[in-house]
């Protein structure tokens, strides 16, 4: 047989139809009991052949005794009862060696069997009885003191023959010590099982501690254990560096001062979700932001789990938190580019409609207008003809320009450099000379030599052509003093750049529409729609923003800003 099938036969030996209880300490104890009331019934027959051989009178009638009294509580140990068995066994031994040392004389050294019966009532009750073992070993000492001190008359003195006390107490001495070792042995060896399954369970809880504190520090995830009765709050020490506060501010941390880092939005939030995990348990699980020490808010994920009492309270409460704000600022990213997508395929769908029209239209008022200069040979009539077609080719020439503008700032990255103003804006008004009525409108840029921007000048020059073309577009030629004025002004890290007019000025209803794409003001407008449209989105490209201020009938004020900041001149060598 194999070492497995040996250790089965022996606890079926010794615990019977019992030998499946669970490989425990009290499964090993009764085992021991079992060995231990064999081991009597043997030292019983050990010392019966033993008294023969000498020619001794014998104990016959204690040997017996003890012989019957260790098979019963090796039997009732089989049967389950492991607890009286070894009350049995252990009684049994202490009341007939008691009888043997009051019989034999004191120099044969039985009073040594006292000792693996005290040592053997620590082992077979264990630590969890430790009352009831140190109460049998009294009572085992007791015997031993009141046997060794006082003479009993009625128990008569066993006859030793000469030469035979020296060879009993070899004897006794000798099989006290090898039971004093089989129960030590057994000690001994129950505590080396234990090293070896604390030793065991050890590794196991440092492999899943380092699996766990890995997989928590991959996440970026805290952890927080909330004693709910005495509201003390304890913090990862990966949490206390999530949240980057000053050591102090972790002393005697409560669910209070925790509450006071949240979001005073997410607040009612976060105390409505607890209270229905605490009450209804129902899943703790909620996405918040936080206040780290450098006052700057993060969103994470606070998730936890309750442990109740018998009575249903919340006594602890353990759980993470999670560090989600690169996530959540990805998904808000990801939301932007969806609307901007959005909003690109909508102004798509309308720009191939309305371009396709506006395109089609000057096109189609060409071709009519090539018909009719077919269908006459009067010069007049024929320089009129030519006169219109150039003015349809002039709008569809613009509407191309519009849309070429559009594409590049759609495509083309930003091209910054330092643009002087009153240059630049010189230069959009000298191109815009040919305007009709250009020549009666009295155009003065109030704006000083010096000042310069960080931009792009190909978009801010775009930008500036479409507002005062339209400026001059929409003038007033029944008013006496036609004008545009252009000035200058800062605020801040804001430079402001104003272009008034004294022209027909927007009615209010149209105000929140001109920057939309293709949108004309009135059925007479020859534009393509597109102009301050893109005026909008090219302010916006370069960090800019655009506004207006206007009233029907007297004029309109457009407003650019533009980010600034005042170059200080070098200091002369």
């Amino acid at each position: 047989m194999n070492q497995s099938e040996n250790s089965q036969f022996f606890r079926n030996l010794y615990l019977g139809s019992h030998s499946n209880i669970e490989k425990t300490d009290t499964a090993k104890r009764a085992i021991l009991t079992g060995q231990l009331s064999l081991f009597c019934a043997f030292i019983a027959v050990f010392y019966t052949f033993f008294d023969l051989w000498q020619g001794a009178e014998s104990s016959f009638i204690v040997y017996q005794l003890l012989f019957v009294l260790s098979l019963g509580s090796f039997f009732i140990n089989r049967a389950g009862k492991h607890q009286v068995a070894t009350f049995m066994l252990l009684l049994s031994a202490n009341l007939i060696l008691s009888f043997s040392a009051e019989k034999e004389a004191q120099e044969t050294g039985v009073f040594m069997f006292f000792i693996p019966i005290i040592v053997g009532s620590f082992a077979l009750f264990g630590f969890e009885q430790m009352n009831k073992a140190i109460a049998m070993s009294i009572f085992s000492l007791i015997l031993c003191l009141v046997i060794y001190k006082y003479e009993f008359d009625f128990v008569q003195k066993s006859v030793i023959p000469p030469g035979g006390v020296q060879l009993n107490f070899m004897f006794n001495t000798t099989i006290s010590a090898i039971t004093a070792c089989i129960i030590i042995i057994f000690i001994l060896r129950l505590n080396h099982t234990a090293e070896l399954k604390l030793e065991k369970i050890s590794e196991e809880l440092k492999i899943n501690k380092d699996r766990f504190e890995l997989a928590i520090q991959g996440s970026s995830a805290g952890i927080w254990d909330w004693d709910a009765i005495n509201d003390k709050l304890f913090l990862s020490p990966l949490l206390i560096d999530l949240l980057r506060y000053p050591p102090e501010k972790y002393e005697d941390m409560t669910s209070d001062k925790l509450n006071k880092v949240m979001h005073p939005s997410d607040l009612p939030k976060i105390k409505a979700k607890l209270k229905e995990h605490l009450e209804n348990r129902e899943h703790f699980y909620k996405e918040v932001r936080i206040r780290k020490g450098d006052n700057t808010y993060i969103w994470v994920l606070l998730s936890g789990q309750a442990q109740w009492n018998e009575k249903g309270e919340p006594i602890r409460m353990v759980g993470t938190l999670l560090d989600i704000n690169d996530k959540n600022k990805a998904f808000r990213k990801i939301e932007e580019q969806n609307t901007l997508l959005e909003k690109t395929n909508e102004e798509l769908d309308r720009f191939v409609y309305s371009t396709s029209h506006d395109l089609k239209a000057p096109l189609s008022s060409i071709i009519g207008l090539i018909q009719l200069a077919r269908m006459t040979d009067a010069p007049d009539e024929l320089n009129e003809y030519h006169n219109m077609m150039e003015k349809r080719i002039h709008t569809l020439n613009g509407f191309i320009s519009d849309i070429i503008d559009y594409s590049r700032n759609t495509r083309l990255g930003i091209d910054k450099e330092s643009v002087c103003l009153k240059p630049l804006i010189e230069e959009v008004v000298e191109g815009l000379q040919f305007y009709e009525h250009s020549e009666s409108i009295d155009i003065q840029i109030l704006i000083p030599e010096d000042i310069s921007v960080e931009t792009d000048r190909g978009r801010l020059k775009i930008v500036l052509n479409n507002l005062v073309a339209n400026a001059i577009k929409y003038h007033d030629m029944a008013k006496t003093n036609p004008h545009i004025l252009i000035t200058w002004e800062l605020k801040e890290q804001t430079g402001v750049i104003k272009i008034e007019d004294n022209g027909t000025g927007i009615e209010d209803d149209l105000q929140d529409k001109i920057f939309n794409m293709f949108f004309r003001a009135t059925q007479k407008s020859e534009g393509s729609g597109l102009g301050l449209y893109i005026a909008k989105e090219m302010t916006e490209k370069i960090s800019g923003k655009i506004t207006l201020e206007s009233t029907y009938g007297e004029g309109t004020i457009f407003l650019l800003e533009l980010p600034y900041q005042k170059v200080m001149e070098e200091a002369n060598a």
